[in-house]
């Protein structure tokens, strides 16, 4: 009795569970029934049978991970007896492709036939449900006497999504195959020798391509061409002039890991030929595609294109749009070789656009990864970070955590090419967290060693700065405090009559503190995380008129004037040196963007607990949000002009971990209030920035970033 099954139709799981009812129920004495379908669907007929159990029947599941195991089954069987009330129904199942089932199957069939008459006489009220049998195997040379019995055949349809789990569990075996998979499966190839069918023999030549794969990524050349050659002489003896091309292709490869590129070169001409004269359009395509690999290596670019060139012509003939894609992308790696840079760019852009439409996240990532690593070549670091991030977004939603803790570890070392230490020691924490997630022990290891090279690194770096910049610091103090006494000096002397020597030494003095701030800025980044904070009392507006004095000659030359407002007690308990720092940054930065001719508005006013300083300028406006602004390295005014205007963009960074360590706030706003005459000159925004600091002294310690 064999029922034939439509896995379209979306009711036959329910028909097949009743027809498998209504046979248990009926059945007296020793049936034997063939249940065929995946793993994961007999699953979910144990599942419903232990829901809605059969009537004086015992459910018992037998499942095989490894299919060369599979000729234990009659034993298995003789092991469990009968019931003494009632009748067991045993669930058979195993793991494995289609290919290493076939073996699997065939070995158990067959020793099931030796047994059959001990297994009725010893079990006789076993039903037995065979999953994952492959129905043509039932009817082959190892299992006539199976007949006998009295029998029946059902096959239940895969759950959505099975395709998708058998190809991700496929792809992960092989990424860990060792050699011990490769001798099982040889083994699985010598079972369906004494087998003369066809798809057994086809089978055997599946079994030991994928061997010969597995001793090559393992270094085992030798054994690799053993395998091929028993299934290359598989392919002459049946005339399998196709089976025969892949092995040939796979002997090729072998030469190209050996570095054999002449070898390699004559065997895949063979196959083109070979491929030609069967008229095989996609296998050609495939071929030409390997030669322009092989040529590659060997050094041979520009022929190397010419093959992947006539590849692309044929598949785009044939309209298959995946594989156009992979052929450009093969084209784009030839042009990286040849140092065409932005023209593989443009093919790899071009190739994501089609693996995006296609939704092929896992090609796609690739893609991303490839355009990150020439944008690296390039030292266009944000760009190749940028790629990097969308490339880990989809590994992240394939649930790939293995490749994740790749990218994350490319994106630390590009963050080290971009000064960032501190987000490259965060990036390497996460790769040991997504170690630990897979038990990977020696990617974890890796990771620690990097981030105490890392640490050992940044400690000397930023001592060595640090000490840099107190020198520095301590010759500006010197030059300011010379300019001065030279001022005084010559006025004494009567040495300066039309003003000139003053003016010069007015700006010296200028330019000097201008020095100083940014040797103060990056004393204060270097240092950030470990502040620490004088309070004494310091008149705000006295800081101010200072700074103003010290950038006169700049606004002078720019026809910009200062306009300083307070009429309120502007004395506050902070750190001078530092909240004098904080203004400078503020309005040298407005001073540097303001409009020529043009005012910059000082307010100092008082708001509850707190005073707060407010600085106007009128220029080109802002376009980051209040957090992007203080990330270091980083500037956001909005037009051309700003690219010309020096600046190591730290001075923001470095006032809001001031501001905060003393309790206080930094904000800003940045709004467009007309258009300015000319059409040459950009719109005009209103551009503030506002302190908030407390009045009363800070108590405790200073609060962290």
């Amino acid at each position: 009795m064999i029922m034939e099954v439509q896995n379209s139709d979306p009711g036959q799981f329910e028909k097949n569970l009743a027809y498998l009812r209504a046979i248990v129920e009926l059945g007296e004495g020793f049936d034997l029934l063939f249940l065929s379908g995946s793993p994961i669907a007999l699953e979910q007929v144990r599942h419903r049978l232990d829901e809605s159990p059969i009537e004086d029947v015992e459910l018992t599941r037998v499942h095989f991970t490894n299919p060369l195991e599979m000729a234990v089954l009659p034993e298995r069987l003789l092991g469990l007896g009968g019931t003494s009330e009632g009748r067991r129904l045993v669930l058979v199942t195993a793991s494995g492709t289609e290919d290493e089932l076939r073996a699997g199957w065939t070995s158990a069939l067959s020793m099931l036939n030796e047994r059959r008459n001990t297994i009725v006489a010893s079990t006789p009220h076993v039903l037995c449900l065979a999953g994952s049998a492959w129905l043509p195997i039932l009817a082959s040379d190892c299992a006539p006497d199976l007949w006998s019995i009295r029998t029946a055949v059902a096959c239940f349809p895969d759950p959505p999504g099975l395709q998708y789990q058998i190809a991700t569990q496929t792809r992960s075996s092989r990424s860990k195959a060792n050699i011990h998979d490769a001798e099982r499966l040889e083994h699985l190839a010598r079972v369906l020798a004494s087998s003369f069918r066809r798809e057994e023999q086809s089978s055997r030549v599946s079994l030991l391509l994928r061997a010969s794969k597995i001793r090559i990524a393992n270094g085992d050349m030798e054994g690799a061409r053993r395998s091929l050659s028993d299934a290359i002489e598989l392919c002459r003896a049946s005339e399998d002039e196709e089976a025969r091309c892949r092995a040939l292709a796979l002997m090729a490869n072998l030469h190209v890991f050996k570095g054999e590129y002449d070898e390699a070169m004559a065997l895949q001409r063979d196959i083109l030929e070979r491929l030609n004269s069967i008229q095989d359009e996609r296998g050609v395509a495939h071929m030409l595609g390997e030669i322009g690999d092989t040529l590659l290596r060997s050094g041979n670019i520009e022929e190397a294109r010419d093959q992947h060139r006539a590849r692309i012509q044929i598949l785009e003939k044939l309209g298959s749009q995946m594989e156009v894609a992979q052929a450009y992308s093969a084209l784009a790696v030839v042009d990286e070789r040849a140092g065409k840079l932005e023209s593989a760019l443009r093919l790899h852009e071009r190739v994501a656009e089609v693996f995006g439409a296609l939704s092929d996240y896992r090609s796609l990532a690739q893609t991303y990864a490839q355009m990150a690593e020439i944008r690296r070549v390039r030292e266009e670091f944000s760009e190749a970070l940028s790629l990097r991030l969308r490339e880990l977004a989809l590994r992240k939603e394939m649930g790939d955590v293995q490749s994740q803790a790749g990218v994350v570890d490319v994106i630390a070392t590009i963050h080290i090419s971009m000064g960032r230490q501190d987000l490259a020691l965060d990036a390497y924490a996460e790769v040991i967290k997504m170690a630990r997630e897979i038990a990977d022990e020696p990617m974890r290891i890796a990771a620690l060693e990097k981030i105490a090279d890392l640490q050992l690194g940044c400690s000397r770096d930023r001592a060595s700065a640090t000490a840099f910049a107190h020198v520095l610091r301590s010759s500006v103090h010197g030059i300011i405090s010379y300019t001065g006494e030279i001022s005084r000096i010559a006025q004494q002397r009567g040495m300066d009559e039309d003003g000139q020597i003053s003016e010069c030494l007015r700006v010296l003095e200028m330019e000097s503190h201008i020095l100083k701030t940014q040797i103060q800025n990056q004393s204060f980044y270097l240092g950030w995380n470990a502040i620490v904070l004088r309070q004494e009392a310091v008149d705000v507006v006295a800081i101010i008129e200072r700074i103003l004095r010290i950038f006169g000659p700049i606004a002078e030359n720019r026809s910009i004037r200062f306009l300083l407002k307070s009429d309120v007690s502007t004395v506050i308990h902070v750190d001078g040196e530092a909240i004098e720092l904080v203004l400078t940054n503020i309005i040298e930065n407005a001073l540097k963007y303001a409009f020529y001719g043009t005012e910059i508005q000082i307010e100092v006013r008082t708001r509850a607990s707190h005073l707060v300083v407010s600085v106007r300028d009128l220029g080109h406006g802002l376009t980051a949000d209040q957090e992007e602004l203080f990330v270091p390295f980083k500037r956001y005014r909005a037009l051309e002009p700003v690219q010309t205007i020096a600046g190591a963009g730290i001075g923001l960074f470095v006032c809001r971990v001031i501001v905060r360590s003393h309790g206080g706030t930094i904000e800003f706003s940045s709004k467009l209030i007309r258009q300015r005459s000319s059409r040459s000159r950009p719109e005009a925004h209103l551009v503030t920035f506002s302190v908030r600091l407390p009045i009363a002294p800070k108590t405790g310690p200073a609060a962290e970033e």
